[in-house]
């Protein structure tokens, strides 16, 4: 039996930013998901996959807004930046760039002996067309990158 104590610590692992120095690699990351999101405040949205419990809508409320600032990648990515790489779809059609020009923009301002992120123009915002063994491929490249930095 794990006490609460434990629990909370486990969940901290879990969160990218609380990593220590093990290697992350985030994949067409929102940077900002609480500025993203805000533009669906109070309106119905229909679910991307059927539900078990037979909803097909929701509405975006604001007390569930809210707990989108604690996923802001922008704020939390600065601790971990000599630890982390990004995979970034150009043909994201949810994200648009606004992903690249952040990642970019933390590249052009850091000293790294290597890119931070990778730009890769076959697949979309749910991995579309070739789904995760290509993402797999990806991503063992970079954490070997980043293993031998």
């Amino acid at each position: 039996m794990m006490s609460k104590k434990g629990k909370n610590k486990n969940k901290q692992r879990k969160n990218m930013c609380e990593s220590g120095d093990t290697p992350v690699v985030v994949v067409n990351p929102c940077v900002d998901p609480y500025s993203h999101m805000r533009r669906y405040l109070d309106q119905e949205l229909t679910y991307h996959s059927k539900r078990s419990d037979g909803s097909e809508t929701y509405t975006l409320t604001l007390p569930v807004l809210e707990r989108f600032k604690e996923y802001d990648v922008a704020e939390k990515t600065k601790s971990k930046i000599d630890y982390l790489c990004a995979v970034l779809s150009s043909h994201d059609e949810v994200l648009g760039d606004s992903h690249y020009q952040f990642f970019k923009r933390i590249e052009e301002e850091t000293n790294r002996p290597y890119p931070l992120c990778g730009l890769y123009s076959d697949f979309g915002h749910r991995l579309y067309p070739f789904g995760y063994p290509m993402l797999e491929l990806y991503v063992d490249s970079i954490l070997e990158d980043l293993r031998g930095a």
